[in-house]
C-alpha cells in the first residue's frame, strides 16, 4: 500500500507545495503518525505533487511559446505533435 493510501486510511489529508508537506487531521492522530510521515516524506511528496511539464516551443512560422501540461511530458509532446 502506498504511503498516501496509509495516510488516507488514518483519515489524514496531505498536500504538497514544493518541498513542503502539509498534513491535516485530528492532532492526536497526527502525533501518532508523525514518525511515519517523517520517514515517508519523499514518497508522500512524490505522490501528492502533480506531474507536469513546461515546454518551450517554436513553430516554423516563427510563432512559439510555453506549453504547460499538468499531465506530464508525454502528454506535452503529444500536444505539440498536434500543432
Amino acid at each position: 500500500m502506498s504511503a498516501l493510501a496509509e495516510l488516507h486510511r488514518a483519515r489524514l489529508i496531505g498536500a504538497a507545495n514544493d518541498d513542503r508537506l502539509t498534513v491535516r487531521g485530528p492532532a492526536p492522530t497526527i502525533a501518532a503518525w508523525r514518525k511515519f510521515i517523517r520517514d515517508h516524506k519523499p514518497q508522500l511528496l512524490a505522490e501528492l505533487r502533480p506531474a507536469r511539464a513546461v515546454v518551450s516551443y517554436g513553430l516554423r512560422d516563427g510563432r512559439g511559446g510555453l506549453l504547460i501540461d499538468p499531465e506530464g511530458p508525454i502528454s506535452a509532446r503529444t500536444q505539440l505533435a498536434i500543432w
